[in-house]
């Protein structure tokens, strides 16, 4: 009897780490795929360079964004295909490939409910990334995209 109790004690033990491994398993292979990311940014770099953005949201539609940025500021951003430039002001809101990586790390650090990432496989700058913060919050979801990089 004590032997089948101590079996299935193990067993309950066995379940329990495996069932937070495996969440936890999940954030050290995007913290992984983050450093990777991070890493061949680093050893581009690029410090100016432009991007097509698309943010997809419960927000109002916009278009997207072509955002240029000069050793490592946010220079302009005119709004694709109208040609609208974004007001100064505006710039603020939006993100050079640090900050992307940064709201990565910020999403990992709070072990978001869903976090799906993919990155540029030669200069590694994350080309989407969508976060689910709360699966019991409805329309909280945004998702960052990359769409052109030069």
């Amino acid at each position: 009897m004590k032997q089948l109790s101590t079996i299935f004690i193990s067993f309950i033990c066995i379940l329990l780490t495996g069932c937070g491994g495996s969440e936890n398993s999940t954030f050290q292979t995007k913290q992984s795929e983050l450093s990777q990311g991070v890493s061949n940014w680093n050893n581009s770099g690029l410090t100016t360079y432009q991007y097509t953005y698309r943010r997809t949201c419960f927000c109002p539609p916009e278009e997207d964004i072509i955002v240029s940025v000069v050793d490592g500021n946010i220079s302009e951003a005119v709004y694709t295909p109208s040609g609208t430039q974004l007001e100064s002001s505006a710039l603020n809101g939006l993100y050079t490939v640090n900050d992307l990586f940064s709201e990565v790390q910020k999403a990992i650090n709070d072990e978001v409910a869903s976090l799906d990432t993919k990155y540029d496989g030669h200069f590694g700058y994350p080309t989407l990334i969508s976060i689910d913060r709360d699966r019991m919050i409805v329309d909280e979801e945004i998702t960052h995209e990359i769409l052109a990089f030069q």
